[in-house]
């Protein structure tokens, strides 16, 4: 789904290791408390480097940051594109009518 987002792309954009581990886990669905165990750190220090990747990135909210992070690494690799008014390219699944 977002095998673009990888550490190595996420120090790029001015995070930091720690910062890039924490948004490869959501962008991969995980919570705070699952992101906290897997790393074996606390949930406010997730929250903490959750809200420095908001502001580093300019964004408010974690599908903002994971989008951003997908926009950049895409821009990054000349064979892929993202038609972001598909909520597919983004994960995200429409609800059936």
């Amino acid at each position: 789904m977002f095998e673009l987002i990888t550490p190595d792309v996420l120090t790029k954009l001015g995070l930091s290791p720690r910062e890039a581990e924490v948004l490869v886990w959501v962008a991969r669905g995980k919570s705070n408390a699952e992101i906290a165990a897997a790393l074996g750190i606390s949930t406010p220090t997730v929250k903490k480097h959750m809200e420095r990747i908001f502001r580093k990135l300019g964004v408010r909210n974690r599908l903002a940051a994971v989008a951003a992070s997908e926009r950049s690494a895409a821009a990054s690799s000349p064979n892929i594109s993202l038609d972001l008014k598909k909520p597919s390219c983004l994960g995200l699944e429409l609800p059936k009518s």
